[in-house]
């Protein structure tokens, strides 16, 4: 009975997060085709994906509002991002910052390699776990694991691993860099590996494209990343 259980949640974990991508497909081909019917079946769904959410009332009244406005399908989609999920959005940014912060300052103080790895893999999976559960996949371990492949398949898609020292020097300056120890830069790299990895889910479990939202940049998130790592290593110098 135990497994049977286990194994039902780990189904149920893995439908959410296909719920969540033929969600996003099919929002996708509204405001491509400019399809109004389409569209307010996606908003309709995305409703009922959070309606039983207290965090998200607030935004449901806000679309119930506007339930008799006429509008096209990209007014549709934007009106349904606005008021339910870009809310999401900053909780998930806010997620993948606190997670990069915490995955640079420990790799930088931690004198043993295989730690670091350990560190990275583990804060990483739990932040990808936050991250759908908060757009409303609540994933399972297989769900998990499947959400970790679908995320290193985007970024891989998206060539978004080009993150080196050339990039981190451009954001904090070439010459803070070079007073930067060897471990507070390998410390900022996993960081901005993680905040890269944590924008990839986001993208990945977003129920929504970016009708009218402007997406997260990597440049900015890895800026303020770098102001905090180098404000707690000076502090604790």
């Amino acid at each position: 009975l135990a497994a049977t259980m286990l194994v039902a949640r780990e189904f149920w974990a893995i439908l959410r997060l296909r719920r969540l991508r033929r969600i996003r497909q099919d929002a996708e081909s509204a405001q491509r085709q400019q399809d109004k019917a389409l569209a307010s079946d996606v908003s309709a769904r995305v409703r009922t994906l959070y309606r039983n959410r207290h965090d998200m009332a607030w935004g449901l009244s806000r679309l119930r509002d506007h339930d008799g406005d006429i509008m096209d399908a990209t007014e549709t989609l934007a009106l349904t991002e606005r008021e339910l999920v870009s809310r999401l959005d900053r909780s998930a940014q806010s997620v993948i910052a606190s997670t990069s912060k915490r995955v640079s300052v420990v790799t930088a103080v931690s004198p043993i390699a295989v730690l670091d790895m350990i560190i990275v893999a583990v804060q990483n999976l739990k932040m990808l776990r936050q991250i759908a559960t908060l757009y409303g996949a609540r994933p399972g371990t297989l769900g998990l694991i499947r959400l970790a492949r679908m995320v290193m398949t985007h970024i891989v898609l998206t060539g978004g691993l080009a993150l080196g020292d050339d990039l981190i020097q451009q954001l904090i300056g070439h010459r803070l860099m070079a007073k930067l120890s060897a471990r507070l830069g390998e410390g900022l790299f996993n960081g901005a590996l993680t905040a890269r990895i944590g924008l990839a889910a986001v993208d990945v479990c977003r129920p929504l494209p970016y009708v009218k939202t402007q997406p997260p940049r990597i440049r900015s998130v890895l800026a303020e990343l770098a102001r905090q790592v180098t404000g707690t290593n000076v502090t604790a110098s």
